[in-house]
């Protein structure tokens, strides 16, 4: 994406999202109003932390995952979206799930 930088270190990621694209962001009709925010966060364990946050409110919306990594989407009560991410070291396409 424009306007997006990423950078790998060692286990974390840090993106960053150039100050124009935000600004445009701002402009949109939508900017500001509960349910349009998406948060990315890693997780020890995807399973017990969505979990959590349904109990407390959230709704499950998807999972998803492969060989490397398993993520789990929930809403806030407010409908913004996020996303636990673990990754899954040590397992092969050979490994039993």
């Amino acid at each position: 994406m424009d306007g997006l930088y990423e950078w790998h270190l060692g286990d974390n990621v840090l993106q960053l999202v150039a100050l124009e694209n935000v600004r445009n962001i701002q402009k949109l009709p939508s900017w500001g109003a509960t349910g349009v925010s998406s948060l990315a966060l890693v997780a020890d364990d995807v399973d017990a932390t969505s979990r959590a946050a349904i109990e407390a409110g959230g709704r499950h919306v998807s999972e998803f995952g492969n060989d490397a990594f398993r993520t789990i989407s929930v809403t806030d009560p407010e409908g913004n979206l996020v996303t636990f991410l673990q990754r899954l070291e040590g397992r092969s396409q050979n490994s039993p799930a």
